[in-house]
This record gives C-alpha cells, structure tokens and sequence, in this order.
C-alpha cells in the first residue's frame, strides 16, 4: 500500500511522534517524582509531628514564627502539585522564602533546640536543597 507522503513529510511526522512521545514520557516521569517527593515531605512530617506540635504550645518565644512555619510545613507536605515549577514556588530555596529564612529561625528558636535539628531535616525532604 503506497502513501501520499513524500519522503520529507514522513520523516516530519516520524520526528514529531517521537518528539511527542518523548514529552508523554516525561510529563508521566514529572508526576512520579512530584509524587515521589509528595510522600518524602509527609513522611518526615508525620516522624516529628510531636516535636513539631509542641513548638506551638503555650507562650514561647517566637511563637507567630512557630506558628506559621507549623501550618506552612504541614499544608505543603500534604499539598498535590501539578508541575515541578509550582512545587518550587512553596518550596524554594534557603533563605528565600520566609519558612525556610535563617534569620527568622534564628530568631524564633534556640541554637540547642530539637526543633533546629527537625528544621534541617524538613528542608532536606522538602527538597530546599534539590534547586
């Protein structure tokens, strides 16, 4: 069976199949690791929520800080992003969102601090220093 294609038309629709085959692939590979790193952010969540819960009890020093990296941390763990772009909006790099910004933490918590140790843990999992 003969096609109406010329030679350069085949090859144009080869390339673009394979071109869009290879974007299905790696959107597919996106949502993996997306998830992937989903299930990293909960796990390390779910292993210091003691710890994580009481550095939000009664009067402390730095408590509207504690208070919000406490929500912060726990909305982004659970939180399903669609692209990685939109993941590293939340997450970020050290010291450029207010969560993960020294100064604040510094401020909010002691040098000797269970929480300084869970701190760099959560940035870890949560990927700060992937980018």
């Amino acid at each position: 069976m003969m096609s109406n294609e010329t030679p350069e038309q085949r090859t144009e629709r080869i390339f673009k199949e394979d071109e869009e085959k290879r974007q299905q692939e790696w959107e597919e590979e996106e949502i993996k690791r997306l998830s992937e790193r989903r299930l990293r952010r909960i796990a390390v969540i779910e292993r210091h929520r003691a710890i994580l819960d009481d550095s939000i009890q009664g009067k402390q020093k730095g408590i509207r800080f504690r208070r919000y990296f406490h929500y912060y941390v726990t909305t982004i763990a659970y939180k399903i992003f669609q692209t990685e772009d939109e993941e590293y909006a939340y997450v970020g790099k050290p010291d450029r969102l207010r969560y993960n910004d020294l100064r604040e933490i510094m401020k909010a918590y002691k040098k000797r601090d269970p929480m300084m140790e869970v701190i760099g843990e959560i940035m870890t999992e949560f990927g700060c220093f992937e980018y």
